[in-house]
């Protein structure tokens, strides 16, 4: 017999949102140890394991999923809390994490505005999505900068907490000018960086906010 997705909890997207700017700020405020980072990979794979239930999937597939995601998550944070994973190896499960986080949302975003059209937690995802593409910016950045050597055009070493930092201040165009790329391709991000943010803030979400339905005052 077919399974059918299950209805979405209301609060799913406004959780993902918390998850997500914790995870951003965190990120970037965190002490540089082997337990705060595995703390950061903690909050991502949280953040994704939500997402995965937002997404509504069939309730098997679902629960398969969710349960080697757990798997996987909870090995990752206790090999990063143990100093045993290599830096990069730590980056590329954080980008990976970032990258299959939205593309996840994304599913269970459709499926609400086709069901119940723009709602806040249409919004609160929205505005998730974009916090989520920053960190994908952010580790995107990281991975270019070990292959280039460095990134920013500073000489001390990289961290994520800049990356982070870096992505944020550039999709929103405030650019303060503390770290700059040092190279052509890191300009080529950062321009891209630039777009996605600004295009996304005042088409997607834009667009959600105006269609909002808003409440009649009755005589």
């Amino acid at each position: 017999m077919q399974t059918t997705p299950d209805a979405s909890p209301p609060q799913r997207f406004a959780l993902i949102l918390v998850l997500s700017l914790t995870t951003v700020l965190w990120t970037i405020a965190m002490p540089q140890s082997d337990a705060t980072r595995a703390v950061s990979v903690l909050l991502q794979g949280l953040t994704f394991v939500v997402a995965l239930i937002a997404a509504r999937d069939h309730r098997r597939a679902r629960r398969t999923a969710g349960l080697a995601s757990l798997v996987v998550l909870a090995a990752a944070v206790v090999l990063a809390g143990l100093g045993v994973l290599d830096n990069d190896v730590r980056v590329s499960i954080s980008l990976a994490i970032a990258v299959a986080t939205p593309a996840v949302m994304a599913r269970g975003l459709v499926r609400l505005l086709r069901e119940r059209g723009v709602v806040a937690q249409a919004v609160f995802g929205a505005l998730a999505f974009y916090l989520q593409i920053g960190l994908v910016f952010a580790y995107a950045a990281a991975v270019l900068g070990r292959a280039q050597g460095n990134f920013f055009t500073t000489s001390k070493t990289d961290t994520i907490s800049d990356f982070v930092y870096w992505s944020f201040t550039t999709m929103s165009t405030t650019g303060y000018g503390d770290y700059v790329p040092a190279t052509q391709a890191g300009h080529s991000l950062a321009v891209f960086v630039m777009l996605i943010g600004q295009i996304y803030l005042v088409t997607v979400v834009a667009l959600l906010i105006s269609n909002m339905p808003t409440r009649r005052s009755t005589a």
